[in-house]
């Protein structure tokens, strides 16, 4: 064995910023690394953390379907959400749930770049491209106008 290694990374100690409970998805210490607390713990308890694993996560509404493999967020009560939208990527569902209040999941970390990141990033693109084709329809639109007077003050078309 490499005579660097500490331990397998499955758990991680965490100092708690507040209140925690037996089962609550953390966020620790970046927005990339999150886990199921093992332990209940108060501000300053340092409790274990696992990083790795399939846990059952409660749904924030019980009609949200998942198919194995589909992406599972975090919305910020800790509740499993299908939507990446202001939500937190916690890994993949290991198995279809339809009515249930749960869902599983096998929790991956997150490498570097946050999902609500490139989400954000991509509505912002999409916004600006669409207020850019917006603009230049209303420049089309204002020059077709300007022809329009044009061609009804020299007599060539009728004013509609």
């Amino acid at each position: 064995m490499a005579n660097n290694y500490k331990a397998d990374g499955k758990v991680i100690n965490y100092v708690a910023g507040g209140t925690i409970t037996s089962g609550q998805v953390v966020e620790m210490y970046t927005e990339n690394l999150v886990g199921i607390a093992l332990a209940d713990g108060v501000s300053g308890d340092i409790i274990p953390v696992q990083v790795q694993g399939v846990f059952s996560i409660t749904k924030n509404t019980n009609t949200d379907a998942y198919a194995v493999g589909s992406p599972v967020y975090v919305d910020s009560s800790g509740e499993a959400d299908p939507s990446a939208l202001g939500n937190k990527f916690i890994g993949y569902a290991t198995k279809q749930t339809t009515t249930e209040a749960a869902v599983e999941v096998l929790l991956v970390q997150a490498a570097g770049v946050r999902v609500e990141y490139v989400t954000t990033l991509a509505t912002d693109a999409v916004t600006a491209g669409v207020g850019y084709v917006r603009s230049e329809a209303q420049s089309t639109m204002d020059k077709i106008d300007e022809i329009q007077t044009a061609l009804i003050a020299a007599g060539l078309m009728k004013n509609a």
